[in-house]
């Protein structure tokens, strides 16, 4: 087997679909841009998995359809040229990492997100009609539409458990960086109060950044 390294995969994933213009690399054009065989290209991802995001992808291909008019337009059809799925490409590497803890699809980079992150909070506005009353910190929730069994295969995409977490707001608001506040929303005749338990004022801001943490606009 040819000898690669993770900065190796990374740079010819990463050059491949900058060549290609597709948001994917192939095993074939990944192998042929190392110079290697595509052999050593799979070999690599099984013995590195932590390393990739993998999945199949597929060749494009313009098919013309049939469509049935509805509303205003029923009982017509017409043709139209449309892109679908065609023959499969196989195994795609959609992105190569260099580390484990680079990859979001590992528990690695969660874990290395809530170090990172363990004191840095995002700032979010109080936005009336693109009037600034104001600003607070917002609560990351999981989605109520995800079973509470479950998160996300990205771990981007499971900010409740790294981001402004209740734990984090909980201690910031409890050092004085941040209190419960009401909003006078909306405008006359259908303004409404809005409490958001995570208010932010340049002084409690100055005492977050005081104790070391980081504020995100």
């Amino acid at each position: 087997m040819a000898q690669i390294t993770p900065e190796d995969v990374a740079t010819a994933v990463r050059l491949v679909k900058k060549e290609t213009c597709r948001g994917f690399a192939t095993v074939f054009e990944t192998a042929k841009m190392l110079g290697v065989r595509k052999m050593d290209v799979l070999l690599y991802m099984e013995q590195h998995p932590k390393l990739f995001h993998a999945e199949e992808r597929f060749r494009q291909k313009h098919v013309k359809v049939t469509v049935n008019g509805f509303g205003a337009l029923r009982g017509r059809r017409w043709k139209e040229d449309r892109v679908v799925d065609g023959a499969s490409l196989g195994l795609c590497l959609i992105e190569a990492y260099t580390t484990p803890e680079d990859n979001p699809w590992n528990a690695e980079w969660l874990a290395a997100a809530q170090e990172r992150f363990a004191k840095t909070l995002w700032l979010s506005e109080v936005n009336n009609y693109g009037d600034i009353l104001g600003h607070c910190f917002i609560e990351d929730r999981r989605p109520s539409s995800l079973p509470p069994e479950k998160v996300y295969a990205d771990n981007r995409r499971n900010d409740w458990l790294w981001r402004n977490t209740r734990e984090k707001l909980e201690a910031a608001k409890a050092l004085g960086g941040c209190a419960e506040k009401s909003y006078i929303m909306g405008g006359f005749g259908d303004s409404y109060h809005r409490n958001e338990p995570y208010g932010v004022t340049a002084e409690s801001k100055a005492i977050l950044e005081a104790d070391g943490w980081t504020i995100i606009r």
